[in-house]
């Protein structure tokens, strides 16, 4: 049985440094953002960074995410699900 697919459950976690250079290889498939605040994002599939603003301590974000921009982002304590 494997749980590698995209919709099966995080079996692993990272912790985030936002990085305007690094990409995610491959895409995560959630965030949780432990301090809230603003999130500058690539999803897995779009080369255009998008602006989450107003995220809540605490929420996880069931999108997949290939970047976590540095600039734009002021959350604390990301963790990238895989």
């Amino acid at each position: 049985m494997t749980f590698k697919t995209a919709t099966s459950p995080a079996v692993n976690a990272l912790s985030v440094t936002p990085s305007d250079t690094v990409f995610f290889d491959p895409p995560c498939k959630a965030l949780y953002v432990g301090g809230g605040g603003s999130l500058q994002l690539v999803l897995a599939d779009d080369s255009i960074a998008v602006l989450f603003a107003g995220v809540s301590s605490g929420q996880f974000l069931p999108i997949r995410v290939k970047q976590v921009l540095a600039t734009g982002t002021t959350s604390q304590n990301i963790v990238a699900l895989y």
